[in-house]
């Protein structure tokens, strides 16, 4: 990984944080290198492992990454279906542009969009009954334009996280 550029000078901060929340939100373990969670594109030499590297905690001019990986990894931490659940991948109709996926347990399901393109995305989801789903707040993104499941708009590197509870 070291010799990897990092994903926000690859991808913009835009796009490195839709990577993140797909990875927060998936199967397994997610990854989190040095700095990620304040948006540090700083390039390390190798052998890096060794290096001393600062991070700038609380740069100026970035969207407030602290928040949304501690409100990620919070509801990560605190629903079994992010860690324990069954994960069904749906189809939509911006299949070139956004990732759609339902997590769910016995007691929950959360509805992950993640448009994965730089240009804005609509489309639906194919699901039988989209009903009763909310918006999580996950750090101070607004929520996405115009979203009425199972119809979407998303900003492009724009993602949301829905939720529902499945009553008995």
């Amino acid at each position: 990984i070291h010799e990897e550029t990092r994903a926000i000078a690859r991808y913009g901060m835009a796009g490195a944080l839709a990577a993140q929340v797909l990875m927060m939100t998936l199967d397994g373990v997610p990854m989190l290198y040095n700095g990620m969670e304040v948006g540090d594109a700083t390039e390390s030499e190798d052998p890096a492992l060794f290096e001393k590297m600062p991070i700038f905690w609380n740069p100026s001019g970035r969207p407030p990454l602290r928040s949304i990986y501690r409100d990620l990894i919070k509801l990560r931490k605190h629903n079994p279906a992010f860690y324990s659940g069954t994960m069904q991948w749906l189809d939509n109709t911006a299949t070139n542009q956004v990732v759609s996926f339902l997590r769910h347990d016995d007691k929950d399901e959360f509805l992950v969009l993640i448009n994965f393109s730089s240009i804005k995305a609509e489309g639906s989801i194919s699901m039988d009954n989209a009903d009763g789903f909310q918006s999580v707040n996950i750090g101070d993104q607004p929520p996405p334009i115009d979203t009425s499941l199972p119809d979407f708009k998303l900003q492009s590197y724009g993602w949301c996280i829905f939720h529902r509870s499945i009553s008995k």
